[in-house]
């Protein structure tokens, strides 16, 4: 093979290695993902309304079905979509993340430790102070938590170790819900107020470590390549 044939296999061959680098291996892996639907209901638990002021230690579990992941992310911010009011219980929040076995609608809602995971992180504490104006409430990861839904489905896990306190009256904070039956996207469980385990918050979970080249960048990439590999080329061909 010539010089400029094998500067061609070269440069081609460092194309196929870089673009493999830089490429997504599936935008899904990066994207934000919303489980549920918003528009379908609203709930105050369990950031208002104050039903868990009482007790001394307040829980609060969601579980949400694996089928709404289209594959591993990692979790790094949580989102929840604000219906109406302005006031939320105040207390400390410990946010827990896990992959759990517990199918949705089956999460034992007298033992909460038999829902958790073996990969259980703390993966946020929030002081709430009672405000929450803003259309979202984010929750952001100081653990961001690695999430494989082929490993089972994925816990959320709040724990109030002194329980909350309502400053919230009529102005309590609702936030978007699927109440009664959420079609097996999420359910919870709690150890206040009343029942309604079948319902749960809409949430979004997001993943912000895993940026996703644009595909101009890629486009402009192999443009480049290719115009060094021709360069190279013309470099090396023999004059007649």
């Amino acid at each position: 093979m010539s010089k400029a044939g094998n500067y061609m296999t070269r440069i081609c061959r460092l194309a196929l290695v870089v673009l493999t680098l830089v490429a997504p291996a599936g935008r899904a892996y990066a994207d934000p993902v919303v489980v549920g639907k918003v528009g379908d209901g609203y709930n105050c638990f369990p950031f208002g309304c104050g039903q868990h002021q009482a007790a001394a230690a307040s829980r609060y579990q969601q579980v949400y079905n694996s089928a709404a992941f289209a594959g591993p992310m990692l979790i790094d911010e949580i989102q929840f979509f604000r219906s109406f009011g302005s006031i939320t219980n105040t207390g400390s929040y410990f946010f827990y993340l896990s992959t759990t076995g517990k199918a949705v609608d089956r999460l034992d809602t007298t033992n909460f430790d038999l829902n958790v995971g073996l990969d259980r992180v703390l993966f946020s504490v929030v002081e709430f102070t009672g405000s929450a104006s803003a259309p979202i409430l984010s929750i952001i990861g100081s653990n961001p938590f690695r999430y494989d839904p082929r490993l089972g489905n994925l816990l959320l896990d709040i724990v109030i170790p002194g329980g909350a306190v309502s400053n919230s009256g009529e102005e309590a904070v609702y936030f978007a819900a699927h109440n009664e039956n959420a079609d097996g996207v999420f359910s919870r469980a709690h150890n206040f107020g009343t029942g309604f385990e079948g319902y749960g918050l809409v949430t979004r979970f997001v993943d912000s470590a895993a940026p996703v080249p644009e595909p101009a960048t890629l486009g402009l990439l192999g443009v480049g390549l290719i115009a060094v590999a021709a360069r190279l080329r013309r470099g090396q061909t023999p004059k007649r």
